[in-house]
């Protein structure tokens, strides 16, 4: 995920409006701080932190969950997506 990163990070930036928030799901693969740098003060960044339990699907069904209860539009990527800034 992390090689992938830096280019994400890029895309998120470079979109042409900027009333969104970013969530990410944090497996422990990659380090928070890095992700906070990446994308600077231009987006608000949550991260949602992996708990002893979760698997991979039980860490995006909760950060779908805690997303869904406060917005009305949600668009999913991955980290190897380039985001397209419209």
């Amino acid at each position: 995920m992390e090689r992938f990163l830096a280019d994400w990070c890029k895309s998120v930036n470079a979109q042409d409006r900027r009333d969104f928030d970013v969530w990410v799901g944090v497996d422990g693969g990659v380090s928070t701080d890095a992700i906070s740098t990446l994308v600077g003060n231009n987006v608000t960044v949550h991260f949602v932190m992996t708990t002893g339990e979760d698997t991979p699907i039980s860490l995006r069904c909760r950060a779908m969950a805690l997303i869904a209860a406060d917005y009305e539009t949600i668009i999913f990527t991955d980290s190897d997506d380039i985001l397209e800034p419209s």
